[in-house]
């Protein structure tokens, strides 16, 4: 009865452990970028060039899982030196008081066929607010070392002065909302 109790307790352990699945982005097949309106007629666009995305997935159901994102503010790239330096500066971002910007998933909801909302909060430039991001998950796949893969999209629109960023600069010079989309390649760990 023993032996029985023991081996049906790894069993229930075994169950619990391999019902999660941590995976985390592939640094060479992430991107997270931004978009904004400048002056009104044209769109500027940059990323962070270091990004982490994790997703502690369940197996079973996804709206169990949790998901963690972090950019460090200073890779900031819009391809233009003096626009980078000015996003890192107290200006905008401040990196040096403020060097990441995080994110932690609280609730996820599916509203279509591997398509979720996923609310959290968001802490950037110092403060912390709640978002809803829209993931739509691009299935499984295999690279070409043979390991399975994971494709995440994302998509959210979030207001730059909720976050006190650039408030000196009008939405006549750059817009107040701010697009952003990121394409994540996962591994599991």
């Amino acid at each position: 009865m023993k032996k029985f109790s023991s081996f049906l307790l790894f069993i229930l352990v075994a169950g619990l452990i391999n019902a999660q699945t941590v995976w985390e982005n592939d640094p060479y097949h992430t991107r997270m970028e931004f978009r904004v309106t400048h002056w009104l007629v044209n769109t500027v666009s940059g990323n962070f060039n270091r990004a982490e995305f994790v997703v502690d997935k369940n197996r079973e159901d996804f709206t169990k899982s949790s998901l963690t994102f972090s950019a460090d503010v200073a890779s900031i790239n819009t391809n233009v030196d003096i626009r980078d330096e000015d996003l890192r500066s107290p200006n905008f971002f401040d990196a040096k008081k403020y060097p990441k910007l995080t994110f932690k998933s609280s609730k996820i909801v599916e509203v279509a066929k591997r398509v979720y909302d996923v609310s959290g909060d968001l802490t950037m430039h110092g403060v912390t607010k709640p978002v809803t991001v829209r993931l739509y998950d691009r299935g499984l796949s295999k690279n070409n070392d043979d390991n399975t893969i994971q494709g995440y999209h994302v998509r959210a629109t979030l207001n730059r002065f909720d976050y006190g960023i650039g408030t000196e600069n009008p939405i006549s010079e750059i817009s107040e909302k701010v697009e952003i989309t990121g394409d994540f390649e996962m591994l599991k760990r």
